[in-house]
């Protein structure tokens, strides 16, 4: 027994040393296999600026999930293109073209070219992005006048602010001339009390008592509500009575003058319509030195606010400033127009935002995930948040299982496969059984001793010990298309935005630890799949 173990390693060290054809080692497949769909074939130029993934997506259509299986048919139709990242200007490339045989099969995906004007959202992408990045537009033309004619374009696009990857968006055609000089601005259909917050649309002239009638409803309507939930009191009825020393008394009617008392010992008087006099707002403001009256505030809300919170006392005030990035693992961006810290310890924290009377108010659960940091939001004008801010699903555990993470994926794998490593004319016979498989990939609980190994090595296998295998490099290795790490998430276009520490594929998130569960609330909302391993 003892003289055969050495004879039999004496051999196995001589195969490893002599190469073997591919008629010695032949790799033994037990899995049976469904059938195939049928795959008809695109011939494609490659044109300067060209990538495989804009091809797919953008020529032909492809939407984002159905890009692994795609990577692997091409890879078949083109065996010379051996880095999928390094394509060749007039290369000639095999486009598959596969058409579903069965409903049921989820490798079949239909793959047809799409108008040249038209344009494949990808993941994180919005319009304004795109048009910016894309034509290389400016701010100005991009949101007063080529959102319209996006908007005219395409009818059934119901808010500018939340395309979706995949979705497939008609374009308008745009030469340098247009670039220059801009698309005729489009006339609005309706005047809004908020487009007076910023939009330099054009609207017909506003008489000054107009004018005055719509800064007073903005006091009222957005103002008010704005302090109030930064600590304050609006007194917009009735009298209020201001005693001063000595037995005098000031009474104001707060419903022709609103006063706003801040928790800061501030109180602002808004004389909206020039009701007080100059010597009469000095004596105010001597007989009370912690009141402020504001005369002629501005003609909209960005106006008031200025005047407003450079006299409220609060302890910074800054407009323009960096975004605030707060969070654990997952990372929350948010821009505003003003970032006031109340107090000197930095806890009290509001970031404050003009809306466009289309945007969209920042989910609550958002909302919940930055007040546990001392951060509020407010949002003054847009429309309230889309509905269905509940969690759809919970996080799913993966448990650490591969099997688990590929059939939530798609991915194509065998377990317990035997893989034959030597066959010599039937009398030696060698192989290994490969608990987990996908591709050439093994992933295993312990490596095989060193003599095996490197028979798989040569067989062009890679191993990994599950233990210590890294889910990303894992998904990188099978080559599975994804964003990430990090995974950036617009919630609102301007205003927030999401890092999360993992990898997205089509609609599912894999996370290497679970995350914040009202962050999670809102991606589940979206229609995403969590998957934490």
């Amino acid at each position: 027994m003892k003289t055969k173990k050495i004879l039999m390693s004496l051999l196995i060290f001589m195969l490893l040393a002599v190469p073997l054809s591919a008629d010695e080692i032949t790799l033994v497949k037990h899995a049976s296999r469904t059938e195939t769909p049928a795959v008809n074939t695109t011939q494609y130029i490659v044109k300067p600026n060209d990538t495989l993934q804009l091809i797919l997506m953008e020529v032909f259509g492809a939407r984002l999930e159905n890009m692994p299986y795609l990577y692997k048919k091409f890879r078949e139709l083109n065996p010379n293109v051996k880095n999928l990242n390094y394509i060749l200007i007039d290369q000639k490339l095999t486009i598959p073209h596969v058409r579903t045989m069965q409903a049921q099969t989820r490798k079949g995906y239909e793959v047809k070219p799409v108008e040249r004007d038209y344009y494949i959202i990808k993941q994180g992408e919005h319009l304004a992005q795109i048009l910016r990045n894309l034509y290389g537009l400016s701010d100005e033309q991009i949101f007063h006048e080529y959102l319209a004619v996006i908007k005219e374009l395409n009818p059934g696009l119901k808010n500018l602010d939340y395309v979706v990857p995949g979705q497939k968006i008609r374009m308008p055609k745009i030469n340098d001339n247009q670039k220059k000089r801009g698309l005729p601005k489009a006339q609005p259909t309706e005047q809004t009390l908020f487009s007076m917050a910023g939009a330099e649309e054009q609207k017909p002239e506003l008489t000054p008592q107009q004018v005055h009638e719509n800064v007073a409803r903005l006091v009222k309507n957005t103002l008010f509500p704005a302090f109030k939930q930064m600590g304050g009191l609006q007194k917009d009825q009735g009298t209020y009575f201001m005693p001063i020393a000595g037995g005098g008394n000031i009474t104001i009617d707060t419903k022709e003058i609103p006063v706003m008392e801040l928790d800061t010992g501030t109180r602002i008087i808004l004389d909206v319509n020039n009701r007080i006099s100059p010597e009469v707002k000095d004596f105010i403001e001597k007989a009370f030195p912690s009141c402020e009256v504001i005369k002629d505030p501005g003609p909209d809300l960005e106006a008031l606010m200025d005047r407003a919170l450079s006299v409220s006392g609060y302890f910074s005030i800054n407009k323009g400033a960096s975004p605030l990035l707060i969070g654990g693992e997952e990372k929350v961006k948010l821009f505003g127009k003003w970032i006031v810290y109340k107090d000197f310890s930095r806890h009290n924290v509001f970031v404050i935002n003009i809306l466009n009377d289309k945007d969209v108010h920042t989910p609550q659960s958002i909302r919940d995930y930055t007040a546990r940091f001392g951060l509020d939001l407010i949002e003054l004008g847009g429309t309230e948040e889309r509905p269905g801010d509940v969690m759809q699903k919970p996080m799913q555990a993966m448990n650490h299982s591969f099997p688990v993470l590929f059939d939530h994926l798609g991915i194509t794998y065998a377990q317990d496969r035997e893989i034959e490593l030597v066959a010599l004319e039937n009398s030696v016979r060698i192989t290994y059984k490969a608990p987990l498989m996908s591709g050439n990939l093994i992933i295993a609980d312990e490596m095989p001793d060193e003599t095996i190994r490197g028979l798989l090595v040569k067989k062009g296998f890679k191993l990994v010990v599950s233990k210590d295998a890294s889910i990303m490099n894992v998904l990188k290795d099978l080559h599975v298309n994804g964003e990430g790490p990090p995974v950036r998430f617009i919630v609102a276009q301007g205003r927030t935005e999401i890092d999360l520490p993992g990898m997205q594929v089509g609609k599912n998130i894999i996370l290497e630890k679970a995350i914040d569960r009202d962050i999670a609330r809102y991606l589940t909302a979206t229609g995403v799949d969590v998957l934490v391993w």
